[in-house]
């Protein structure tokens, strides 16, 4: 019976209820019968032997007796047996969950998204978020209206990324998902929506309501691409969406022309002041 419980007839079929209930069942009825079979046949021995007081048909109906006691006792032990497994697999199926969630938001914490984003296949696109200027939301409302503001961009980017698609609370005031629906250009209108509908939100701190923005950095998942470097591919789209003047939507392969628009602004800037510095002079 221990052997049958260790190896569970499957591995990882007590994380399944309908598995388990199964192995229970059976391992219940061999016990039953191998508790009739061993008491029957002991009780039978022993009588043969004139070591009990019963011969004959006294002897068959006492084995019999001690057999069903023995089956009787065997099978409440095999389904007490098996409650406990049951309460050790749900117990630690909660535990697994605890233990890759991230308690404010609900969210995937970072270490199970990693795990998940390194088993991404290509065609779908990984999106980080930061919320602008989270400090002084917490720095001028407290920390606990912060937490409010955390869990109510969770649920967007829930309902944003969709049933079952792997969200996370990447640390502090920053989040990542992955997208699959569509073509790239949906995904980042997808996006677009997403930043929109939080500009959009109104929160309550207090003696006074405000309003959040977000920036987003987007990079697709590519075969042979390992998922460090997407990660980082989109941290870099994150960063220029910063840089740009926050509030905005960057997907990586738009990094090199967001660079130089940068470049431009910035030159054109230094020339008018020069402009008018000469105008002055």
């Amino acid at each position: 019976m221990m052997r049958w419980i260790a190896d569970g007839e499957g591995g990882d079929s007590f994380r399944k209820r309908q598995p388990l209930k199964s192995f229970v069942h059976r391992m219940t009825l061999r016990a039953a019968l191998l508790g009739f079979t061993g008491s029957f046949v002991a009780v039978s021995l022993l009588a043969a032997l004139g070591l009990v007081g019963a011969t004959g048909e006294d002897g068959l109906r006492l084995a019999t007796a001690c057999g069903l006691v023995a089956a009787a006792v065997a099978a409440w032990l095999g389904l007490r047996t098996g409650r406990m497994i049951d309460r050790l697999a749900r117990s630690n199926a909660r535990f697994e969950q605890l233990s890759r969630t991230d308690a404010l938001s609900g969210l995937l914490n970072r270490r199970a998204f990693a795990d998940v984003l390194a088993r991404a296949k290509a065609g779908c696109s990984l999106v980080i978020i930061d919320v602008d200027r989270f400090k002084s939301i917490n720095d001028t409302y407290g920390h606990t209206v912060g937490d409010d503001v955390i869990r109510r961009v969770a649920e967007l980017i829930a309902e944003t990324a969709g049933p079952g698609a792997p969200a996370s609370r990447l640390g502090g005031e920053e989040f990542g998902f992955l997208l699959s629906n569509g073509t790239i250009e949906d995904r980042l209108a997808m996006v677009e929506r997403l930043r929109e509908r939080i500009e959009a939100e109104v929160f309550h701190g207090g003696q006074a309501d405000f309003t959040i923005t977000i920036s987003a950095g987007l990079a697709e998942v590519e075969s042979g691409k390992a998922g460090e470097l997407t990660y980082a591919a989109a941290d870099k789209a994150l960063y220029l969406a910063k840089a740009g003047g926050r509030n905005r939507v960057v997907h990586d392969r738009q990094g090199l022309t967001l660079i130089l628009d940068m470049v431009a602004a910035e030159r054109l800037e230094l020339e008018n002041e020069a402009a008018i510095a000469r105008g002055v002079a």
